[in-house]
């Protein structure tokens, strides 16, 4: 289970990269004026955000497998 939680807590630490990133791409592309250079920022921008999707997804399944560990009843 420890294994489970490292992993979260990396996977929060990745969150909260991307969160950060994309908010940064997400301001070149409102501030950029030039046509030809919006189809490459659009596509940074939309694997930024795939990358987010994963991360959440993975995130969800760790923590579903952590609640599904029961505590071991002692006799």
């Amino acid at each position: 289970m420890q294994s489970y939680i490292s992993e979260l807590v990396e996977i929060e630490k990745g969150l909260d990269h991307a969160v950060v990133h994309l908010r940064e791409q997400q301001s070149l592309v409102a501030g950029l004026d030039s046509p030809c250079s919006r189809p490459a920022l659009l596509l940074l921008l939309s694997s930024g955000l795939r990358m987010y999707c994963w991360l959440e997804d993975r995130q969800r399944a760790i923590a579903e497998e952590i609640a599904g560990f029961r505590p071991v009843r002692q006799p």
